[in-house]
This record gives structure tokens, C-alpha cells and sequence, in this order.
């Protein structure tokens, strides 16, 4: 039976440790880094598209409504008899045959 041998001895031999293993650590370190950023910079980015998205929507919705409000005056709404009536009309609240 042999004795004990030196464990560390033998690991060495068999697993060779590269040619110069901290550079590249580093390179692959820098282009997860950069990855990294990337995606960061991404999320930002569909982030802010989300919230002019959500406002477009909310704007749109607005202006539907409103011209839903504006056919119901037009329709219901009786035409106004003062003077004013050409501002009135120019404002779309004036007598029409149809709504918008």
C-alpha cells in the first residue's frame, strides 16, 4: 500500500490552467458589462414607448368622446338666436342638417 500522495500535484497535471486566464476574465467581465448596458438601455426605452403609448391612447379616447359630446349638442343642443350665431357655427355648435 502506497502512502498518502500530494493531491494538489496531481490536479496540476491533469488540468492545465490557460495561458493567461486574467485577461481574459477581464474581456469576457467587460462584455457582460456591456451586455448588460445594452439591455438596461432597452428597458428604458420600452419604457418611455409604454408611456407615450398609454398617452396616445388616453388622447385618443378624449377625442373620441369629444366628438361624440359635440354630436349630441348638434343634435339636441337648440341653435342659439343672439347675434352670435356665426361664431357659434364656426364652432361646430351651430343648426346642421346631420352630426359629425
Amino acid at each position: 500500500m502506497r502512502p498518502f500522495v500530494d493531491c494538489s500535484f496531481l490536479v496540476r497535471g491533469r488540468y492545465r490552467i490557460p495561458h493567461r486566464p486574467q485577461e481574459r476574465l477581464l474581456a469576457v467581465i467587460a462584455a457582460v458589462q456591456e451586455e448588460l448596458q445594452a439591455l438596461g438601455e432597452g428597458l428604458q426605452r420600452r419604457a418611455s414607448v409604454a408611456a407615450a403609448r398609454s398617452t396616445l391612447e388616453l388622447m385618443q379616447d378624449t377625442a373620441h368622446a369629444m366628438s361624440k359630446v359635440r354630436q349630441w349638442c348638434c343634435v339636441y343642443l337648440p341653435a342659439p338666436r343672439s347675434a352670435s350665431t356665426t361664431s357659434a357655427a364656426m364652432q361646430g355648435f351651430g343648426p346642421r342638417s346631420e352630426p359629425r
